[in-house]
């Protein structure tokens, strides 16, 4: 009688396994894995701090960073997820996930440039082009646009990307600043901080 009911509990097993098919959490094209930039809208920040600041507010130029402040969404490896046949639901396996967006953007910035809507110093003047005296800091390293570009160009963490000025003002003064960006899926955007008073 017992071997009857331990045959029967496998079969029964083995069956309710066969009807449902497992949806593995552990494939990572099941997984919220890229992000997608949708925009981005420029904040003055301070980079000692990674806080954000509000316009008119001052800050000694070396600590003066522009944050991307990306906006974003999270996009799946694959559009539908993976199934597995199993004869054991894996609704309850053990592994680890990836973070959303672990993967980095889906897209690349192509291009990237920075504009002075207010005279820097005597050599760059209101609408000036100033790349040249900004360079690219976040997680993964600090260099010059162009080389972040060929190097890295994708977003891994949203909200830790800022252009950094590599050169003081001619003298404590207001500045703000325009970004336009292109990435390598055609979009292109344009965002300009609020003004911040800059201190030597």
């Amino acid at each position: 009688m017992k071997n009857v009911f331990k045959i029967s509990a496998l079969a029964l097993t083995c069956l309710v396994g066969m009807a449902f098919p497992a949806c593995n959490p552990c494939d990572s094209d099941s997984v919220l894995g890229y992000m997608n930039i949708k925009g981005f809208a420029p904040k003055n920040s301070n980079l000692v701090t990674l806080a954000n600041l509000n316009a008119n507010e001052s800050i000694t130029w070396s600590e003066f960073g522009i944050n991307f402040n990306f906006d974003i969404d999270f996009i799946a490896n694959n559009s539908m997820p993976n199934y597995d046949f199993s004869l054991f639901n894996k609704a309850y396996a053990k592994c680890a996930i990836p973070d959303p967006g672990s993967l980095g953007s889906k897209e690349k910035i192509t291009d990237l440039h920075i504009i002075t809507l207010m005279d820097y110093d005597s050599t760059y003047l209101a609408n000036d082009t100033i790349d040249g005296i900004f360079m690219v800091k976040n997680e993964l390293r600090e260099v010059i646009i162009e080389d972040f570009i060929s190097i890295q160009g994708k977003i891994y963490a949203p909200n830790t990307n800022f252009l950094e000025p590599t050169r003081q003002p001619a003298s404590e003064r207001d500045a703000q600043f325009k970004i336009i960006m292109d990435l390598d899926n055609g979009e292109h955007y344009e965002g300009t901080t609020e003004v911040i008073r800059l201190k030597l």
